[in-house]
This record gives structure tokens, C-alpha cells and sequence, in this order.
């Protein structure tokens, strides 16, 4: 029995279709190498090696941001660093074991409320600097000519 014409282009369709199916799940499932990370654990903050990625968080955690690394250059403010290896690029998502196992602080600079962070010994408030203005010196200037010119009344009414 012969196969018509019609019938042999649609197997041989077929057949190419599976083998195009075949080689795109082959190529989708290459096993994704290990990212590596710089950890700080002083700023609880990521260094993304291959990207040069600085990722951090201002608000303890809930969200994360990156910054491009320019300069090159490692910032000495930052602390010590810690190699960490993942498979994700997501590294942050396991900030909390990173946290535990390296000591980091948490910081949480966004709200009003800072008690998560207090009990991680973070910074969370800047104190204001109350400088004292120049009417304040006028004040006290003016303050001890007066003390210094009772004085002198005092010792010319005792010279009198």
C-alpha cells in the first residue's frame, strides 16, 4: 500500500516538528551555572560579581534595589565580605540565613517606626545637630556689656 503525496508531507511535517520540540527543551534545560556574590554583612548589602551590581535594601528587607558598580573600585566603608555562590540570581530572597550566619545588621531607614532594626543594634535615627545661631552670641554679648556696665556703675558710685 502507497502512502499518497499529500499524506508523506504532513508526516514528514510532523516528524520535523517533534524534533524542533525535542531541541528547544534540550536547550532550556542547560543547567544555569553558579552566580557568585560579594555579601557585607556591616551594610547587609550584595556585590553581583558578573554584573557589578551593588543590591541593597532600605527597608529591612522588604524590597530590594541595585545600583551599577562605575568605580571599580571596593568601597572600604562597606566591611568585611563573604564569597557566596547561588544558583539564583535572586540571592537576597535568603537574606535572612545570610543575616544569621554572618551577623549582619538590618537596616530599615524608610519608616517612622524603627523596632525591627533596634534589635539588630542598627542605626535607625540620625540626631539632629542644634547649632546655636548668631543671635544667640548677640544675646550673650550684649549680656555681659551689661553685667560688665553695672559693674562699673557699682565702682564709680564706691569711688563717688
Amino acid at each position: 500500500m502507497k502512502i499518497p503525496t499529500g499524506m508523506k508531507r504532513i508526516l514528514l511535517f510532523v516528524k520535523a516538528l517533534v524534533c524542533l520540540t525535542f531541541v528547544f527543551i534540550a536547550c532550556n534545560n542547560k543547567t544555569k551555572t553558579a552566580s557568585q556574590f560579594y555579601y557585607y554583612p556591616k551594610a547587609n548589602m550584595y556585590y553581583e560579581i558578573a554584573e557589578k551590581n551593588y543590591v541593597y535594601s532600605l527597608d529591612s528587607g522588604k524590597t530590594w534595589l541595585n545600583i551599577k558598580d562605575t568605580t571599580g573600585k571596593e568601597p572600604l566603608t562597606l566591611g568585611k565580605k563573604v564569597l557566596l555562590t547561588s544558583k539564583t540570581d535572586s540571592i537576597w530572597k535568603e537574606n535572612e540565613v545570610h543575616r544569621k550566619l554572618y551577623s549582619g545588621n538590618l537596616y530599615n531607614l524608610t519608616e517612622k517606626d524603627s523596632s525591627i532594626a533596634r534589635t539588630t543594634n542598627a542605626v535607625t535615627e540620625r540626631k539632629k545637630v542644634v547649632r546655636k545661631s548668631s543671635k544667640t552670641k548677640v544675646k550673650r554679648v550684649e549680656e555681659k556689656e551689661i553685667k560688665r556696665n553695672n559693674h562699673f556703675k557699682v565702682f564709680r558710685r564706691i569711688l563717688q
